[in-house]
């Protein structure tokens, strides 16, 4: 049976209640407050708004001004709400477009292939499933769930390392290094950067064992209106059915797939 799931990795989803005293707590209750008010605010006023002591509330607000979440008019100015809140808007109806764009497609492409397929971002460094729809039939293979930093072991990977700018692909892979994962993972920088070419010039890419025994895969990229490459389309597959033949037919399903998908993006009908 076909299973339609929507993840967003492997996080604890317990609510936090903001009420609880803990730091994230109270950066909340700060944000709230600061998102409620008409103007900027001082420490005092946020201090008494969210039953802190104005040490505590200061801070906690030096915390908030460091990551960019909260800005201070000069060194005595009231407190704003800083642009990495609305960047970080911006991203989360990016992604919930995403998946309402690609969900439409994953159900008829996987009832076609008879595979897993699923659509890929990078979030911090790391590469998440953010929606997917299981294969058909008593074998099927799975893509792995959850933040994954191995760029190296699947096609989504070599594809996002492809498009992303050259400093911060070669950045990300000396910051995680090549661990194998299997005998036929990339372990070295000058194989991987020649399948990341690779990847760049055909505009897609595959991996056969190189994360998961047994396990192959086909990923193509989805881009935005402005043509930035910001997700991939996968199908994953057992090996045993994974053959050239099969790999050209997956590509041309999953291509067609993703080209409805950024239609739907774009704003563009259909046909």
């Amino acid at each position: 049976m076909v299973a339609l799931t929507t993840v967003a990795g492997t996080a604890d989803e317990r609510e936090i209640d903001p009420a609880d005293g803990g730091a994230i707590g109270r950066a909340v209750q700060i944000l709230d407050a600061l998102a409620a008010a008409s103007g900027g605010l001082d420490v005092a006023t946020i201090a008494a708004a969210v039953g802190m002591s104005p040490s505590g509330a200061h801070r906690s607000l030096r915390s908030l001004v460091h990551a960019g979440l909260v800005t201070q008019s000069g060194r005595r100015g009231a407190y704003r709400l800083g642009i990495k809140v609305l960047l970080l808007a911006r991203a989360m109806r990016s992604e919930e477009a995403l998946v309402a764009a690609s969900e439409p497609e994953l159900r008829p492409l996987s009832a076609l292939t008879g595979e897993t397929v699923g659509v890929g971002v990078v979030r911090d460094d790391r590469m998440w499933i953010v929606t997917s729809v299981d294969g058909s039939g008593d074998l099927v293979a799975r893509p792995t769930l959850g933040g994954s930093p191995h760029f190296h072991t699947t096609g989504r990977g070599k594809l996002f390392l492809a498009h992303m700018p050259e400093r911060r692909a070669r950045a990300l892979i000396r910051s995680t290094g090549l661990p194998r994962l299997c005998p036929n993972t990339i372990a070295d920088e000058e194989t991987l950067w020649r399948a990341v070419e690779e990847a760049r010039a055909r505009d897609y890419a595959t991996s056969r064992e190189e994360r998961t025994p047994g396990v192959g895969g086909v990923a193509v990229p989805i881009r935005d209106v402005d043509r930035r490459v910001v997700a991939t389309l996968g199908v994953t597959v057992p090996m045993f059915r994974f053959d050239a033949t099969r790999e050209a037919e997956l590509l041309q399903h999953t291509r067609a797939a993703a080209a409805r998908i950024e239609r739907t993006l774009h704003g563009q009908p259909d046909g």
